[in-house]
């Protein structure tokens, strides 16, 4: 029985209202991120930027906490307007929710690591005059080159998806490697 009572006791918090209030909206950021990783003829591309995205909308949330401005957290803007006359953000609860931003944006860091640009141009795009034949891996220059050139395969391309064209087109070989290669 202590122990319900002791587990009760966090109910009559003052600040739990609002801590679960942040976490119903963090969650449902983390639900979004999860929903646009998971839709159809998506590639790592895609992944990336969405990853890059919600690293800066935590950058930005960590800012807009650290100045009191909840607005972007419904939920918690809710329950503040309730229990607060003046909508001020606790300070403790306002260094929880930077701290807790601070650690997700680590964690993403730490799961998804950036891959440079230069390693996904020619897969982004192969039809590009600018790209240096150089950049190619030996092997795969003269395969390259005649991608490049087909007028068919760049008709596709504009047509088509990324994903669409490297999966179903004839020059598998100089299509996107795995995320694995990519990403190592």
């Amino acid at each position: 029985m202590k122990r319900k009572a002791g587990l009760l006791s966090h109910f009559n918090e003052v600040l739990w209202e609002p801590r679960l209030a942040y976490l119903a909206d963090i969650f449902e950021q983390l639900n979004r991120l999860n929903l646009k990783l998971q839709s159809k003829e998506r590639n790592v591309f895609h992944h990336m930027d969405c990853i890059r995205a919600i690293l800066d909308k935590l950058q930005n949330w960590q800012r807009k906490v650290s100045e009191g401005n909840v607005v972007k957290f419904e939920n918690i803007s809710i329950v503040l307007d309730e229990i607060e006359e003046d909508h001020v953000l606790d300070p403790s609860l306002k260094n929880e929710i930077i701290q807790h931003l601070k650690s997700l944006e680590s964690e993403l860091k730490r799961y998804f690591p950036e891959f440079e640009e230069e390693e996904g141009k020619l897969v982004r795009n192969p039809f590009p005059g600018t790209l240096d034949i150089a950049a190619i891996p030996d092997d795969g220059q003269d395969e390259f080159l005649d991608l490049r050139n087909e007028s068919a395969a760049r008709d596709l391309y504009k047509e088509k998806s990324l994903t669409y064209v490297t999966v179903k087109g004839r020059f598998g070989t100089i299509g996107p490697p795995p995320t694995g290669d990519i990403l190592a």
